[in-house]
């Protein structure tokens, strides 16, 4: 017997409403959020330390978010990756794993950077600011310690995309993070 080919139902795209949506009102509430933060702590910290010691605590933050960023090795990419990949084939179970496996390397030569930070501040700020090197190293020296746990927060927020989790990311990135950095000021 012929079977007779059955044709395949069209089916049309999901509205754009819903978690979509919401996840992009967050996104944006988010922004602006930690906008705002970010204005406030700039105001903060140009009141409380005047006009030469501000360009030189920014210019220590700037040395410490670009250490930050080349400390993530590349495992924030991967982990967006592979956690998105073993949501997708019903692998949850890997993510234990696939997190330690992006974390670990990161939190040692984190750690390590760490300690060379702290023990070549006054090399480094006397490369930042020659007449204000002693306050640039005392000041490369306290943020050492945050220098690993940055580079960790930013690989566990893009496993947090990894696993399409939009509104996780967003308040981390835009308001948890910047709403630290102004209490610690």
């Amino acid at each position: 017997a012929v079977r007779a080919r059955r044709r395949p139902v069209a089916t049309s795209p999901p509205p754009l409403h819903g978690s979509l949506l919401g996840s992009a009102v967050l996104a944006l509430s988010a922004a602006g959020a930690g906008a705002a933060v970010n204005f406030a702590l700039v105001v903060v910290v140009g009141r409380s330390y005047g006009p030469a010691d501000t360009g030189l605590f920014f210019a220590v933050i700037g040395v410490v978010l670009v250490l930050a960023n080349l400390l993530k090795l590349g495992a924030d990419t991967g982990l967006t990756r592979f956690a998105s990949r073993a949501r997708a084939t019903g692998r949850e179970a890997d993510l234990p794993t696939l997190a330690t496996a992006a974390l670990l390397p990161v939190l040692g030569v984190g750690a390590l950077a760490a300690l060379a930070l702290a023990a070549l501040g006054g090399g480094i700020g006397e490369l930042l600011d020659g007449r204000h090197a002693a306050t640039a190293a005392a000041l490369l020296r306290q943020v050492a310690p945050v220098l690993p746990l940055l580079a960790l927060t930013t690989v566990l927020t893009a496993g947090t995309r990894g696993l399409g989790r939009v509104g996780a990311f967003a308040l981390v990135q835009n308001v948890v993070l910047p709403g630290t950095r102004l209490v610690g000021v």
